[in-house]
């Protein structure tokens, strides 16, 4: 039991984009198909993120894939991601990270190993409502790809419900009913 990162200042910065969609990029317009941005070091946390990294390395002869591994300046990150139309978010530290975060605001379809045993506010994870689950170990992640890639309709359906939850997040009202309830 924590704080949810979903609410810390760094995604409070993301609200503008949350509050206004013509800041986004059209997703038919978007030159990214997925975008995976994340450091694989050589520990326990490599190894969460590695079977991502190696299944989307052998997946970039059939689509637009980006998988930068270096820190950018936030101006450069955030372009990258309203480029993409699917962001792939391994674990990391955590189940839970900004990544999952920022996809939804920048309007990306999320692509996470299936968070069932958490519950978080706001909840951005709500299979194939507002993310889309993968398994553990990535080996269903090449079929979730090509599914989306091929389903403008259905990954924007996805994404959009994604936004709308995270930005009722921003209404103090929101806030006051998590209280209430807890």
């Amino acid at each position: 039991l924590g704080a949810s990162i979903g609410l810390d200042n760094k995604i409070a910065s993301l609200f503008p984009y949350l509050e206004n969609d013509r800041m986004l990029s059209e997703h038919r317009k978007r030159a990214t198909d997925v975008i995976l941005r994340a450091d694989v070091p050589d520990n326990w946390m490599g190894r969460f993120r590695k079977p991502a990294v190696e299944i989307l390395q052998s997946m970039r002869n059939e689509y637009k894939v980006l998988l930068p591994t270096g820190r950018v300046p936030q101006d450069q990150y955030i372009q990258e991601m309203m480029q993409s139309r699917i962001c792939v978010s391994p674990f990391g530290y955590g189940e839970i990270c900004w990544r999952d975060f920022e996809a939804v605001a920048f309007g990306c379809l999320l692509i996470k190993p299936d968070m069932d045993h958490v519950e978080s506010r706001p909840d951005i994870f709500r299979p194939f409502e507002t993310y889309v689950p993968v398994k553990w170990d990535f080996s269903d992640l090449r079929e979730k790809i090509g599914h989306y890639v091929r389903n403008e309709s259905e990954r924007m359906r996805i994404a959009s419900n994604a936004r709308r939850v995270l930005s009722e997040c921003i209404r103090p009202e929101w806030f006051a009913g998590v209280m209430r309830e807890l």
